[in-house]
Parts: structure tokens; sequence; C-alpha cells
């Protein structure tokens, strides 16, 4: 796929998952579908970020605690709610600092000595410089 269809599929757009793009078209079911195939070869291949997974695990902390508060109603409950609720406002944060894909790339391109353009390589290119660049920058 596409690096620029990537990112307008991670902001949303699943019609950029589809070989040939329509956009008159809605997003169909397919899409959805053809989306999830390629976000699971995706993460088979080259996991989560271990940001993203700090993320999950404070999500499904709060979660937890909200299931307990709902079965309890105990009011501390609410308070740690809202530790995890600004923890992960603080990850999120945190993780987005400048570094979209849009910016990663600029980056890359500077130390690939070439610009490299979002509309004519694909993900596996853009992460195998990334891990490249990773290496080289240790």
């Amino acid at each position: 796929m596409i690096l620029s269809n990537w990112f307008k599929c991670i902001d949303g757009d699943l019609r950029y998952s589809r070989k040939v793009v329509d956009l008159d078209s809605e997003v169909t079911e397919e899409d959805v579908e053809q989306w999830y195939r390629i976000y699971d070869t995706h993460i088979a291949r080259f996991g989560f970020n271990p940001k993203y997974e700090r993320i999950l695990k404070a999500m499904k902390k709060k979660a937890i605690l909200e299931l307990k508060y709902v079965m309890t109603r105990d009011p501390f409950l609410k308070t740690l709610i809202a530790i995890e609720r600004e923890k992960i406002a603080t990850l999120r944060k945190e993780r987005s600092g400048g570094n979209d894909g849009h910016s990663v790339l600029v980056r890359l391109s500077k130390w690939y000595g070439q610009m490299l353009r979002a509309t004519e390589i694909t993900v596996l290119e853009f992460h195998l410089i990334r891990e490249e660049y990773g290496k080289a920058n240790k």
C-alpha cells in the first residue's frame, strides 16, 4: 500500500484501502474488512509502538475500574478512573508530540539524503527505512 493511502486510512478514510480509490463512493463493509486485514498484517509484522502499548494498558485499566464502579458504586473508584483518564490524555499528548507520519517522513528524508514522498513509497519501505534509521542512530 502506498504510504499516502496508509495515512488517509489511519485518519479514518477507509476508501483509500482499495486498490483503485473511488472518492465519489461511500465507505463500504468491504473497505472496513480490507482495512482490518491490512492492519492485522501490519501489526503482525511490525507490532505496536511501545508508547501505544502503554496507552492501551491504561485504557484497559480504566475500563476495568469503570466496570468495578458500576458493580460496587464505590466513590473512590471514580477518583481512580479520573486519574487513569488523565494518564491516557497525557500519554496521547506525549505520543503525538510532533511525530505524525509526515514529520517522521521529513526527518527520514533528511537522513536518507533525498526526498521521500508519501505518494511514491510503500508502507513496508517506510518502516524498513525507519528501522535502518533507528539502527544507525543508536
